[in-house]
C-alpha cells in the first residue's frame, strides 16, 4: 500500500509540476505601457543596498533601494523599501542582488477590502499579513529589470515614454 501511495504522489508531481502556483504575465504587445496620472507607484533607477526576509511575513522579502535617478514619485537619494514575494511562482521578482542597479517599477499597495467569505479572508490575511498599507510592491510581471541590459534598457525606455505622455 505504501508503495502505491508513493507511486501516485510521484506520478502526480511529475505530471503536474507547479500547475496551481504558476505565475503568468499577460501583456498586450499592441498597447503601449502606461502610467496612470494619479499613480502613487515609484518608477526609478536605484541601487540595491540590502535584501532581507520580511520578519512579519515570510512570504515576502524586503529590498532596500537608494534612488539614484528618479523618474516618477521619487527623489534622488530617497531610500525606499520595496516588498516582493519570496517565490517566483507567486509573481515575486527574484533577480535582485545587493549592489545591483535596477530600473524599478513599484506598485503602491492598498489593502483589499476584507472578503465576506471567511476562507477568502483567511487566505488574504495569510498572504498579505503585516505588509503596511502604502508600501511599494515589485512584481515579476512589472518593468523592474537590471540596468544596462537589453530588458532593462527596454523597460527604461517604455517608462520614460509613459511619463513623457503624462507630462505633455
Amino acid at each position: 500500500m505504501t508503495r502505491l501511495v508513493v507511486l501516485i504522489v510521484v506520478t502526480l508531481a511529475v505530471s503536474f509540476p507547479k500547475v496551481a502556483s504558476a505565475c503568468s504575465c499577460v501583456v498586450n504587445p499592441d498597447q503601449p505601457f502606461t502610467i496612470q496620472p494619479d499613480s502613487k507607484g515609484v518608477f526609478a533607477i536605484g541601487l540595491v543596498k540590502q535584501i532581507r526576509a520580511f520578519e512579519a511575513n515570510r512570504l515576502f522579502h524586503t529590498v532596500v533601494v537608494e534612488i539614484t535617478e528618479p523618474i516618477w514619485n521619487a527623489k534622488t537619494g530617497d531610500v525606499i523599501t520595496f516588498f516582493t514575494r519570496t517565490l517566483d511562482e507567486a509573481c515575486g521578482y527574484d533577480r535582485f542582488a545587493p549592489g545591483g542597479r535596477y530600473v524599478i517599477e513599484g506598485s503602491y499597495y492598498v489593502p483589499a477590502q476584507p472578503s465576506p467569505d471567511p476562507i477568502d479572508r483567511g487566505v488574504q490575511d495569510e498572504q498579505w499579513r503585516s505588509v503596511p498599507a502604502g508600501s511599494q510592491i515589485v512584481w515579476r510581471c512589472g518593468k523592474t529589470q537590471p540596468l544596462n541590459t537589453p530588458e532593462g534598457n527596454q523597460a527604461l525606455g517604455e517608462i520614460r515614454e509613459a511619463v513623457r505622455r503624462l507630462t505633455k
